[in-house]
């Protein structure tokens, strides 16, 4: 996924994949550019992810 906003750019990858419990594992999470990406808690085996904005 890519994003534009008034001249900024930022990649992020995010690979979801089973864990064998019935649940879901992030085992890549990486960006470049202004955002972040993070881990939060999940409910009932989801993952759950946010990007969080690094602008300075």
């Amino acid at each position: 996924m890519t994003t534009a906003v008034a001249g900024a750019r930022a990649r992020v990858r995010i690979e979801a994949r089973a864990d064998g419990r019935g649940g879901t594992a992030l085992p890549v999470l990486s960006g470049e550019g202004p955002l972040a990406v993070r881990r939060t808690r999940g409910t009932a085996g989801a993952a759950h992810v946010v990007l969080v904005g690094a602008m300075g």
